[in-house]
């Protein structure tokens, strides 16, 4: 996973080696391996790390090129890293010491500069300093699959994987932001740019901001994009059959043991069954419960038999410190997401880390292929929503929360019922959210103290 941390003073001041020794420790869960700081005058770097590829002291971070002008630290895995490094090595003459991904990113600075990230296929967050330009990069990757903090003002910026990095700089003393809690107690998470803290905020997405003493400004170097219609169904799974096996091998590359999160999803499987194709025999992991409107256990095992892959079965809930994990677990999301999943993955990755250190999963496989309930419910709610008047509806999402509060399966129908009507009611674009959020819009007044009822 590794952490990474930093400080610029834009002021010329020096860094504080103790407190940037402190920001970088906060991130020790994240790198257990190795770690390092690196301090020039009025810029410092830290990082933990958790080591992945080439396990020697020579993918030791913070990194720079042999010349020394560009001194990277960085967190995730770059997935294109061969071919860029062929690139680079038969176009720019640069010779590679390591085979750690991390090399690549001074050397690719410095031979195209800001274009490099348009380049990188992968998930990472970076933060690098140019050293001849006086200038400091924060980058993240397209999807935002990895984490980066950071607050700035005139004087200095303070950046890291993790708030609580950020918040140990000292720099500031916290404070919750109401507007972001609102939109949590919504979505579940902040805005894509904000955290739940005052003036902490997050590198956006598929973007890079660039720090000098001079100023700031953010670049986006990606966005998703069509590249044509779908016509035929066909078509497109003939693509996707095409592509997988490939996206799949190009995250296999470890030098620590590999396994996978197993559940009964489309999501997770298609991963499963693609291993088999690519020659790969990593096991599978996979959570069972008590309370079987959760438990996949049945349907895991039958996609472990057909990939031909061993399944272990860890029982999540057996747990004799419960409220000492609902705390741990706090302070690593550090208000910046609700999974209602969180406690049981807590638990798996915390069983699966003493067999493997790398693991694949289905993560995100809903968000791409359309693959929840909600967005059925919105071709449903356009033909119904003109004969139900929105009033009526608002009674019956009321009505259907307050029948089904106590129900803890995984997904009643007064639930369902609940969300689909109060998304009735608002209608419009609106209604897919409603869906969607945690905390139903009618209870906010009841919650929202003189500070949140704006």
């Amino acid at each position: 996973m590794c952490g990474i941390a930093g400080w610029y003073r834009r002021d010329g001041a020096p860094v504080d080696s103790a407190r940037l020794r402190a920001m970088t420790d906060q991130l020790i869960h994240r790198g257990p391996d190795d770690s390092g700081v690196w301090i020039d005058g009025n810029i410092g770097l830290g990082h933990r790390r958790l080591s992945i590829r080439d396990l020697s002291v020579a993918g030791r971070q913070p990194m720079s090129d042999p010349s020394g002008r560009v001194v990277v630290t960085y967190n995730g895995e770059i997935y294109n890293d061969r071919e860029l490094r062929q690139e680079l090595e038969s176009d720019h003459g640069f010779e590679f010491r390591t085979r750690t991904d991390t090399e690549l990113l001074p050397l690719g600075y410095l031979a195209w500069g800001d274009d490099l990230f348009r380049r990188l296929e992968g998930m990472f967050a970076i933060g690098l300093w140019d050293r001849k330009e006086k200038r400091l990069l924060l980058v993240r990757d397209g999807i935002g699959i990895k984490p980066l903090f950071y607050r700035a003002d005139e004087d200095q910026v303070v950046f890291g994987s993790e708030v609580k990095a950020v918040l140990e700089s000292g720099q500031p003393a916290w404070a919750l932001d109401p507007a972001s809690v609102h939109t949590f107690l919504a979505a579940g998470f902040p805005d894509p740019g904000a955290t739940l803290v005052k003036d902490v905020r997050q590198v956006r997405p598929g973007t890079y901001v660039s720090f000098s003493a001079n100023g700031a400004s953010e670049h986006a170097f990606w966005r998703p994009r069509r590249s044509g219609e779908i016509v035929r169904l066909d078509d497109a799974l003939d693509e996707f059959c095409a592509l997988l096996p490939s996206v799949v091998k190009s995250q296999l590359v470890s030098d620590v043991p590999l396994g996978v999160f197993q559940s009964g999803g489309i999501d997770s499987t298609l991963v499963s069954l693609t291993l088999r194709q690519v020659g790969a025999t990593p096991p599978l992991f996979t959570a069972s419960f008590q309370q079987t409107s959760y438990d996949e256990t049945d349907l895991a095992a039958d996609v472990a038999r057909a990939a031909g892959l061993k399944q272990n079965v860890l029982a999540v809930e057996v747990d004799q410190h419960p409220i000492d994990t609902f705390r741990t677990i706090v302070h690593h999301f550090d208000g910046q997401c609700a999974d209602t999943g969180a406690y049981a993955f807590y638990r798996l990755c915390g069983e699966v880390r003493k067999h493997s250190t790398v693991v694949l999963s289905g993560d995100g496989g809903d968000e791409f292929f359309g693959g929840y309930e909600t967005y059925r419910a919105s071709q449903h709610a356009a033909r119904l929503q003109p004969w139900l008047p929105s009033a009526l509806m608002a009674i019956v999402g009321r009505g259907a929360y307050w029948m089904g509060a106590g129900d803890e399966s995984r997904l009643p129908l007064s639930a369902v019922a609940s969300r689909f009507a109060l998304g009735l009611s608002v209608g419009g674009s609106d209604a897919h959210m409603q869906w969607r959020r945690l905390v139903p819009g009618f209870l906010l007044p009841q919650l929202y103290g003189a500070e949140m009822r704006p």
